[in-house]
C-alpha cells in the first residue's frame, strides 16, 4: 500500500474555492490536480505555466474606443492614366528600348 505525506500550502480563501470549484467541473479533486502538477514537475524537470493578466477595465475601454474612434484613412486613389497617341508611344520606346 503506497504511503503518502501531507503537504500545506498557503493560499487565499478565495483562491482555494475557486481552483477547487474548477476541479469539480473538471470532475477531478483539487488533490489530484496538485499530485499530477507535481509528478509532471519531477518528470520533466520543468515548470510549464502560462502568465496571462486580465486588462483592467479602463484597458478594454481604451483598446476598444481606439478600435471604435480611430479614423481609417482613404485608400488612395490611383492616378490617371495618360492618354498618349500612338506617335508619342512610338517615341517613347524609341527612347527606352532604343528602336
Amino acid at each position: 500500500m503506497p504511503q503518502f505525506t501531507r503537504v500545506s500550502i498557503k493560499m487565499s480563501p478565495t483562491l482555494k474555492k475557486e481552483a477547487m470549484a474548477l476541479a469539480e467541473e473538471l470532475g477531478i479533486t483539487l488533490s489530484a490536480y496538485i499530485n499530477a502538477s507535481i509528478k509532471n514537475f519531477v518528470r520533466t524537470k520543468t515548470i510549464s505555466f502560462s502568465l496571462t493578466r486580465e486588462p483592467e477595465k479602463s484597458e478594454k475601454d481604451a483598446k476598444r474606443d481606439v478600435v471604435t474612434t480611430t479614423p481609417v484613412p482613404p485608400v488612395p486613389t490611383p492616378p490617371p492614366r495618360a492618354h498618349l497617341t500612338k506617335e508619342q508611344l512610338d517615341y517613347i520606346n524609341l527612347l527606352v528600348r532604343g528602336y
